[in-house]
This record gives structure tokens, C-alpha cells and sequence, in this order.
């Protein structure tokens, strides 16, 4: 993972469950790059549970996964820090990592910018298919803000509850006609069988306007509300264990 030095001054007074903890950094004195070492999280990257069909995911495992991102999300947003990259995987880098017990962490902040630094000249970063339109045309005269995470948190919602059912139609837009696509509707299908709060907050996230988007600190106390309106229904069926949520809420405080 690629840090300037003022975003890995951040990145080391991170602490948070569902942020992955910064243990120590290498500088190659050689090549001038930093490594990072990072907690072991021995569940892997999110992205190949979701396609993996042999892993058994219930409407639970996708709302508490859910929730594990964006309370992350919110924590990162607390400190004024804006990912701009988020997503379930890249081709060397996974951006969600699973620990033994395969709740979610965000890791690398390599694209991640401290809201001090950012100027509405900033470059275009993030991955088609997750970048929010501003990011591509960024609004005057300030730039884009936290929002853009919340768009990209959109698509891995329904990367979630899809697992590679559908298309992500937003990766198959060329970039100078992106934000326009997005403008006009276009967006990945929601399964016929994704039930309603879920899909009503992936069109919430996915909203082409910002300000039109939840913030994460109101997608979490969303998504709790969710899982406690199924708790009768998922306790039955997995047990009371399952819905054991609150260690998280504890380890915040």
C-alpha cells in the first residue's frame, strides 16, 4: 500500500473494530517505498467469499457484513478522512478484509485523502463501476466530499446481496460519458428478490446527487434498525447468537 507520509500519520491513529490495525510500516531505503503491516485477518478479502458459492450467505450475513462496512465507514468519516476507493476488492490489493470470525474491516488507504488536503482541484481516483459522478466532474467551487464513499458503499451493498448474479453495468461505461450515464439512471439491477429496506437503501446510497445521500453515521442506525425489525425471524432460524451486534457498539463507545 502506496501512503504519503501525512495520510500514514492518520492511518496510525486509527482504532476502530471494523478498521484494520496498523501494526508497524518498512521503508525500502532502496526503492523509496513504504510496506505496511497491517493486523493477520486469516477470513481473507470479502470480495472472493462473495463469489465462492460454496459459502453459505443469509439475508443476516449481508446485513451484519453491511453493517461492519459502514460503521468502519462512519468511524473513517469521524476523523475527517475520505477513502474514495471503496470497493470489495482490487487485482493486488484487497480493500475488505475478513477477521477469524469473518466480520469486515476496511483497509488500504492508499487513494484516502484527510479532508485538510483536499482542494477542488483533486485528480480523478476511485475504480469505474463504484466512482461517484463527482469524482469525474467535480462540483464548483469546492469540490466533492465524504458522499462519494457513500456512493461506492451503493455498489457494494448490491455487490453484497447480488454475488455476481448481475452485471455491474457501471463497469462497461467509458469514462468521458460516466457521470452523464449515471445522471440518466443508469445503475446496476437489484435482484427481484432483494427485499424492500435493502433495496430502498441501495438506491438511497447510489442517489446521483450528494446531498440526496445518507451519511453513514444514518445508514447505521438504518441498518440496526433492519436487523432488529427481523430479530423474531432470524433468532428462530439461526439462533440468538447470531444477533449478537453489540460488541462493536461497545468497543465504539
Amino acid at each position: 500500500m502506496l501512503l504519503n507520509m501525512k495520510m500514514y500519520r492518520y492511518y496510525k491513529q486509527l482504532r476502530h473494530p471494523n478498521i484494520a490495525l496498523l501494526l508497524g510500516s518498512h521503508i525500502d531505503m532502496e526503492t523509496k517505498e513504504m510496506f505496511l503491516l497491517l493486523e493477520w485477518l486469516p477470513g481473507g478479502c470479502l470480495f472472493d467469499v462473495l463469489v465462492d458459492k460454496e459459502f453459505e450467505i443469509c439475508y443476516l450475513d449481508v446485513l451484519t457484513m453491511a453493517l461492519d462496512v459502514s460503521r468502519g465507514m462512519e468511524y473513517l468519516h469521524s476523523q475527517n478522512i475520505i477513502h474514495r476507493d471503496l470497493k470489495s476488492h482490487k487485482l493486488n490489493m484487497e480493500f475488505l478484509l475478513l477477521d477469524e470470525e469473518f466480520r469486515v474491516k476496511v483497509t488500504d488507504f492508499g487513494t484516502a485523502k484527510h479532508l485538510d488536503l483536499l482542494t477542488s482541484a483533486m485528480t480523478e481516483v476511485g475504480t469505474m463501476g463504484y466512482m461517484a459522478p463527482e469524482v469525474i466532474e467535480p462540483p464548483r467551487p469546492h469540490g466533492y466530499d465524504s458522499k462519494v464513499d457513500v456512493f461506492s458503499y451503493g455498489v457494494l451493498l448490491w455487490e453484497m446481496y447480488c454475488r455476481g448474479r448481475e452485471e455491474n453495468t457501471l463497469k462497461n461505461i467509458g469514462f468521458a460519458s460516466y457521470a452523464t450515464k449515471v445522471k440518466q439512471g443508469l445503475r446496476p439491477k437489484i435482484p427481484s428478490d432483494c427485499p424492500e429496506e435493502f433495496c430502498k437503501l441501495i438506491n438511497a446510497c447510489w442517489e446521483f446527487d450528494p446531498v440526496n445521500r445518507p451519511t453513514f453515521t444514518e445508514i447505521v442506525k438504518y441498518l440496526q434498525y433492519v436487523i432488529h425489525l427481523h430479530r423474531d425471524e432470524f433468532e428462530k432460524e439461526y439462533g440468538s447468537d447470531s444477533l449478537d451486534l453489540d460488541s462493536n457498539e461497545r468497543e465504539d463507545s
